[in-house]
C-alpha cells in the first residue's frame, strides 16, 4: 500500500511541476497495477491459509455429540471388572 501512496504523490508532484510525460504515466500505471495485483494475491493466500473454515452444524448434529464423562478414582480402586476380583489396598 505504501508503494501505491508513493506513486500517487509522485504523480501529483510531477504533474504540478509541469514535467509530466507519457512515459511517466505509463510507469505509474504499471507500478500501481503490479502492487495492487500483489496485494490481491496476498489477500487470497491469507484467507486460504489463516482464516478458520466455519462448519455449519444442524441441530440434529449437535444433539448427537456425546457428552464428556469424568473418570473417577473410585471405580479403579474397588474391583477389576475383567476378572471380577477385588483389588487390595497397599
Amino acid at each position: 500500500m505504501s508503494v501505491v501512496v508513493y506513486t500517487v504523490f509522485s504523480t501529483v508532484i510531477i504533474y504540478k511541476g509541469g514535467e509530466a510525460e507519457t512515459k511517466h504515466y505509463a510507469c505509474y500505471a504499471v507500478q500501481t497495477f503490479e502492487m495492487v495485483s500483489l496485494f490481491y494475491l496476498f489477500t487470497l493466500f491469507y484467507s486460504k491459509a489463516y482464516k478458520k473454515k466455519q462448519v455449519k452444524r444442524t441441530s440434529s448434529e449437535l444433539e448427537t455429540i456425546p457428552e464428556q464423562s469424568s473418570v473417577s478414582s473410585e471405580s479403579n480402586d474397588s474391583s477389576d471388572s475383567s476378572t471380577g476380583e477385588s483389588k487390595k489396598e497397599l
